[in-house]
């Protein structure tokens, strides 16, 4: 895969808008930064309605102690200027959230609470 540089700053900390693009649809969604979240992106269920079957069920351990399973589904994620990345997207949670199969990708820098600065 070839990757653009470049630079990419989020203005709502702890936010950033992301595209995601399952089966043709793409939708733009401010996603918290979630170091914590060893997944590529989660969504909260209802925030797109995917016409094919999932791709399979993640089992994740929360920050609670306990074990919950999500369907999961296969997307491409479209981050500032970046090339496409394919990423699973977990059904789950409240908050949309970006997580560390997406942040390893990449150095993000956490601007003192004011900003978010993406980097390859």
């Amino acid at each position: 895969m070839t990757r653009k540089g470049g630079k990419y700053v989020g203005q709502r900390f702890p936010f950033l808008d992301i595209h995601r693009e399952i089966e043709g649809q793409t939708v733009a969604v401010g996603a918290m930064v979630d170091s914590g979240f060893a997944g590529g992106v989660a969504l909260p269920r209802g925030a797109f309605a995917p016409n094919s079957p999932q791709s399979g069920v993640f089992r994740w351990l929360i920050a609670d102690g306990r074990i919950v399973e999500s369907p999961v589904f296969t997307a491409t994620l479209l981050l500032g200027p970046f090339d496409p990345l394919p990423v699973d997207v977990a059904v789950m949670g409240r908050v949309p959230l970006l997580g560390c199969a997406v942040l390893n990708h990449f150095t993000v820098v956490l601007d003192h609470g004011r900003r978010i600065v993406v980097q390859l």
